[in-house]
């Protein structure tokens, strides 16, 4: 059974109105330093790091907003399992997404000074190449981001991403691990080890000066301070335990919910593959045993239309017809050796036009059965990726339906939440709409699920200061 590798993904973004002009280039020159940066991954930019700054540095230039959102900084931590050749395949691929398959600009300084700790500082700049318009819409709020079809968080959607084209770089090249996003509580796992960290890792360089303050990320919603008439606002709240051990269980509850539906997906994938095997298997018995009638039907017809072209062969001289035939005052004489030519010639007219139809139909039927073998054998392959992946994620049948049964004892622990306390997490942002919903769904709350929808699009929420210094 195939083993975790270590998940890391930080994301932050960069904004004119707190970081100031030229912090993303600064950046970007820092992360290429030639003492830690090994090699330059890219996305429609340059491979020296003089260049990069100096492109950055106009790409600022060129966003005159005093707030804009100038790009975000992804960091990667790479799993030391791979090669250093599929480590970059990972990353290469990630960057082709994140960029809309190449319409953005990204660029990964691959850092390799430590063995132990593999990373990549990346920097993605969410502006088409050529109309300068958003593309993967980083800087747009949950809402919009829905509207657009996309992952409603940008920093789950980076995670979604690195963990399915790690995943997919593992799986070609025959590694056993997988990458999972979720955390070592939502997987039922002891809590972590401490991380080295940078600090650990790396000393300062008398040149850089202070390492610049890890960034606060964008608010996920829209940010108001005046509040319509036909508005509600989420307003945050003092937390107590009650409240606080609810939201852990719904937060836990809707991950599992998620884990089980892609367990179910799963499961449902392999039963449709063979399905379809089966089916496409009973075509090909079907086109052949057609095929083998059809050739039985014509072969006698196509027999006698090539002995008539034998014949027709054997009375021509060079394509034309053997022996004389003349036209004398009305009458056409023609030689005994010409009257059989013309006789086969007939003959051959006669059968060559059904002759050419069951040719062409033959050359159908066999075209139609390999076509169809060729369908099956993918099916097959199919059906076989599909039982391989349920394998390598949960091992033997047997610890799939262990499994299985683990994440509905799971969902039936933690769906136990009073309303009462899932409300109030929601109303003081312990857990998400997202979150809030799923616990409704799965608690049968069909009234309050009606009256969430229906008001959904009226919550916003207010900044408002901790006093305790909590930051949900």
């Amino acid at each position: 059974m195939a083993s975790f590798g270590y998940f890391r993904l930080e994301h932050s973004s960069v904004n004119r109105a707190t970081q100031g002009d030229g912090y993303l280039a600064a950046h970007a020159n820092y992360a290429a330093n030639q003492n830690k940066c090994e090699k330059v991954i890219h996305i429609n930019m340059a491979e020296n790091r003089h260049a990069i700054r100096d492109y950055i540095q106009r790409h600022e230039e060129g966003i005159s907003r005093k707030n804009a959102r100038l790009g975000d900084k992804i960091l990667l931590s790479l799993p030391t399992e791979l090669s250093e050749e599929h480590r970059e395949q990972a990353v290469r691929r990630f960057l082709w997404t994140i960029t809309g398959q190449g319409q953005t600009r990204a660029v990964a300084f691959y850092h390799t000074d430590h063995a132990h700790n593999p990373h990549c500082h990346v920097v993605l700049l969410d502006r088409h190449i050529e109309t300068g318009a958003s593309v993967m819409q980083m800087g747009a709020n949950r809402r919009n981001r829905l509207r657009a079809g996309l992952e409603p968080n940008a920093t789950e959607w980076l995670r979604k991403v690195w963990e399915k084209e790690c995943n997919a770089v593992c799986e070609a090249n025959g590694y056993e691990i997988v990458m999972d996003r979720r955390s070592n509580l939502e997987r039922g796992l002891p809590d972590p080890e401490q991380h080295r960290g940078w600090d650990n890792d790396n000393e300062l360089p008398a040149d850089i000066g202070e390492q610049p303050a890890e960034l606060e990320p964008e608010p996920e919603v829209d940010t108001v301070t005046d509040l319509g008439e036909e508005q509600m606002a989420v307003i945050h709240i003092d937390r107590d335990e009650n409240i606080s051990y609810a939201a852990h269980k719904i937060r836990l509850l809707k991950a599992t919910l998620e884990h089980q539906a892609y367990l179910n997906h799963s499961r449902q994938r392999v039963k449709d593959a063979e399905v379809t095997r089966k089916k496409l298997l009973a075509r090909v018995a079907e086109a052949k045993a057609e095929h083998g009638i059809y050739i039985e039907q014509t072969t006698e017809t196509l027999k006698k239309a090539r002995n008539a072209q034998d014949r027709l062969e054997e009375y021509q001289n060079n394509g034309k017809l053997k022996g004389i035939g003349v036209k004398l005052f009305g009458f056409e004489l023609k030689t005994p050796t010409r009257k059989r030519a013309e006789e086969a010639l007939s003959e051959y007219e006669r059968l060559r036009p059904s002759a050419e139809y069951m040719e062409n139909k033959r050359a159908s039927l066999a075209e139609v059965a390999t076509m169809s073998e060729k369908q099956a054998e993918e099916a097959a392959e199919k059906a076989f990726m599909a039982r391989q992946e349920l394998e390598r994620l949960y091992g033997s049948e047997e610890d799939l339906v262990e499994a299985a049964t683990t994440l509905a004892n799971t969902i039936r622990e933690n769906g136990d939440v009073p309303w009462q306390f899932a409300h109030e997490a929601f109303l003081t942002l312990e857990i998400t709409e997202e979150e809030y919903e799923a616990y409704l769904v799965q608690g049968g709350y069909e009234e309050k699920l009606a009256t969430f929808r229906e008001n959904r699009a009226k919550y916003v929420t207010i900044d408002a200061p901790d006093p305790d210094g909590y930051d949900p």
